[in-house]
């Protein structure tokens, strides 16, 4: 077996590229939440834009917690 671009095969590699990926994903969470709470939960009730904005942001965090 062989790891990427022909490396010899590491499981200790492996395990430090997909904790990477396990890291940026969490992350990338992490600014999702933010985003909510500086787009929607900061907003006046009365807002136009609130509803919207809760929608698109509650639609990303379903799809991220499905994945």
């Amino acid at each position: 077996m062989t790891g990427p671009i022909g490396e010899p095969y590491s499981a200790d590699r492996a395990i430090k590229r997909l904790q990477l990926k396990i890291d940026k994903f969490d992350k990338f969470k992490e600014w999702v939440n933010q985003r909510y709470k500086d787009e929607v939960t900061n907003r006046p009730m009365d807002n136009i834009h609130r509803e919207v904005l809760r929608v698109m942001w509650e639609q990303v965090k379903d799809k991220l917690d499905s994945i």
